[in-house]
């Protein structure tokens, strides 16, 4: 299967709580499914969510977080 990013939008807000710097991410990304050489439904919602759910995992292991 494919993936094609088609758009992509951000926010990044930072405040202060307890003292502390606290920045909130907030990252949305739109794209369109190319091939698909699977036996994949696409017409069910299921199949949307586990795949909507697979690609927030990938942009997460992207993203590096600080402590």
């Amino acid at each position: 299967m494919q993936f094609c990013k088609s758009h992509e939008s951000h926010k990044i807000k930072g405040k202060i709580v307890n003292g502390q710097p606290q920045i909130d991410v907030t990252i949305r990304v739109e794209g369109n499914i190319g091939e698909v050489e699977c036996m994949v439904d696409l017409g069910k919602n299921q199949t949307i969510d586990m795949l909507q759910e697979e690609v927030s995992k990938e942009i997460m292991n992207a993203i590096q977080v600080i402590d």
